[in-house]
């Protein structure tokens, strides 16, 4: 009884202030469920810049209290955290004129506030191997509540329409903000010369946290295959340990495994530190994930003129086009009828249906780096689908 009166008291106060109410200027709110330093909240805190940018006031409703990326906002007033409580939402909404939702992940009361007169968009940032056909039509039916649902990149898309039949998607690939990448930090500390790697050694670079998906174990078999005619190549792995057990399955591999000498760790590198590492320490990136929304690894090593290996996952279709990038099947048949058990099989296997063909074009690469170098610098001058710009304007086109 309580949450029918909580819910008809504010459709009726939004719909009369936003029929009567003075304010005409379109106020954001962007929903997340936190916002904690990773992909998604980078992404958050992109859109919060470029909204602002564009002339629209902007607030971080975060559901969740995670946010120590909050010290990036202009103000800190403009980060809220509701505590995944939709009245603490509505009201914080309803007394700071916020018109328009565009929520990532959370769909807390999608459906309400579409029927209360807000403006929603929902961008999604992933597949979403472990629903079952289901749950999959439930979570379409809720996204059916947004005026515009966005994928992040042409793989997510065709994953969600493929699995629901879906018509209200468009593509809009996350934008990045290309000028941190063209920094140069007089403090930056990760160079060949400390990473102890000679100047003979070829550096293969995968950027990812250790989780499942990222397959990083996929990778030691990668390397096994590659050492075999490139034996003066290091692999390193930056990022941070997502998953505590996936971390100790891949360092219970790697010790016993012939490439252990050619796989480095490198802890997580700041983003500001990420550009002139590729620069200086990295001949050729490579990301040979299972799933991957769009991937913005992969978009920095592009910017940063690096020869690239990607398995189809991510932006692979938005940037297959390049002569720079080498798109490899993943390691199953297809994403649409991947599960979740087979995430955590295939996850833990080493040697995979397309470990010998991504050692294959790494060694192609290497082996022609120098023309590869200048297909690479060709891509960097050609990556405006994934600039800020694009992406704030395709946005505002929706708004």
């Amino acid at each position: 009884m309580k949450s029918l009166i909580f819910k008809i008291k504010w459709f009726v106060l939004m719909r009369l202030k936003f029929l009567f109410g003075k304010n005409d200027k379109k106020t954001i709110g962007i929903i997340v469920n936190s916002f904690n330093k990773g992909g998604l909240e980078q992404t958050a805190l992109n859109l919060y810049n470029g909204y602002r940018k564009k002339g629209y006031k902007v607030y971080i409703l975060s559901a969740f209290n995670h946010a120590p990326l909050a010290k990036n906002l202009d103000d800190i007033r403009d980060i809220y955290i509701f505590n995944n409580n939709p009245e603490n939402l509505i009201k914080f909404c309803y007394t700071h004129d916020i018109n328009v939702l565009h929520y990532h992940y959370n769909t807390l009361m999608m459906r309400a506030v579409r029927q209360m007169g807000f403006k929603v968009i929902y961008t999604m940032h992933g597949v979403y191997t472990w629903f079952n056909q289901a749950e999959i039509t439930a979570y379409k039916n809720r996204l059916e509540s947004a005026h515009h649902v966005v994928a992040v990149s042409s793989y997510v898309k065709d994953y969600y329409i493929a699995r629901t039949n879906a018509t209200n998607v468009t593509s809009i690939p996350n934008g990045l903000n290309f000028s941190n990448l063209a920094q140069s930090p007089t403090d930056f500390s990760f160079t060949r010369e400390n990473l102890g790697i000679d100047t003979n050694t070829k550096v293969i670079a995968n950027i990812a946290s250790f989780f499942p998906t990222k397959h990083q174990i996929g990778m030691i078999g990668v390397m096994e295959e590659l050492i075999k005619t490139n034996p003066n190549t290091v692999l390193l792995l930056v990022g941070n340990i997502g998953t505590q057990a996936y971390y100790d399955a891949f360092s219970e591999q790697l010790n016993t495994s012939c490439a252990k000498d050619n796989i480095v760790h490198i802890p997580y590198i700041e983003n500001k530190y990420i550009g002139e590492f590729l620069r200086q320490s990295v001949d050729v990136y490579c990301l040979a994930s299972l799933q991957e929304g769009l991937g913005n690894a992969t978009i920095e090593a592009l910017y940063c003129q690096k020869p690239t290996v990607i398995t189809d996952t991510g932006c692979a279709r938005d940037v297959a086009h390049f002569p720079s990038v080498k798109v490899v099947a993943p390691a199953y048949p297809s994403i649409t009828s991947f599960t979740q058990s087979d995430m955590d099989r295939i996850s833990l296997e080493k040697t995979n249906p397309n470990t010998q063909e991504i050692s294959d074009n790494l060694k192609n690469i290497l082996d022609n780096l120098s023309q590869y170098n200048l297909l690479a610098k060709d891509t960097a001058q050609n990556l405006g689908l994934f600039t800020m710009d694009s992406m704030m304007d395709s946005y505002c086109n929706l708004l």
